[in-house]
């Protein structure tokens, strides 16, 4: 059973699904309609961020399925920020409708590599290479293997041959010194 406060946060999203979008006309004169439009689309966002973070565990409790969500008028992209679905309208399972659990989700994500920078260095080859050779040596992120290579680099383990710059063919060329 879900909890009291996970049920009054969808409650609450899918009564302000059910009165339509809200409008705000910047032309109307009346000063006192737009205040009343400006709260309730404020309202409309609170009850939306509660519902992102309270839809799926209401979903795992009450076992409410992707596609009865979608029936009742909730986007594809409230859905995914809910953690409901991922992907392009899938469940991190791969089959449409059913809610995403903790488990099926790590099944879909890439080990972590934790790269050193010592552990790149010693997997870097001799002579010149560039950040896309060490990446694919390193078998991390660009951005993981960038960060290493900046520490390399400002602890003299590492040289800069030449400095990238823009465009193809103008990427920072390394060495070890």
């Amino acid at each position: 059973m879900a909890s009291t406060k996970a049920e009054q946060a969808v409650r609450q999203y899918l009564l302000h699904i059910a009165e339509g979008p809200v409008k705000i006309d910047g032309r109307s004169k009346d000063p006192l309609n737009r205040l009343a439009a400006l709260a309730a689309a404020e309202r409309a966002t609170e009850a939306e961020a509660g519902f992102v973070e309270h839809a799926k565990a209401y979903a795992e409790a009450e076992s409410i399925p992707a596609a009865a969500w979608r029936e009742i008028g909730v986007s594809e992209l409230v859905l995914r920020r809910a953690r409901l679905i991922s992907g392009q309208g899938r469940s991190a399972t791969g089959s449409p409708g059913k809610p995403v659990t903790k488990k099926a989700a790590d099944k879909k994500r890439k080990a972590r590599v934790n790269l050193t920078a010592e552990g790149l260095l010693a997997k870097l080859p001799k002579g010149n290479f560039t950040k896309a050779d060490a990446t694919k040596l390193g078998k991390a992120s660009a951005a993981t293997t960038d960060a290493r290579l900046k520490e390399l680099v400002k602890s003299r383990k590492l040289k800069v041959v030449r400095k990238g710059g823009r465009g193809r063919g103008s990427a920072t060329v390394y060495a070890k010194p």
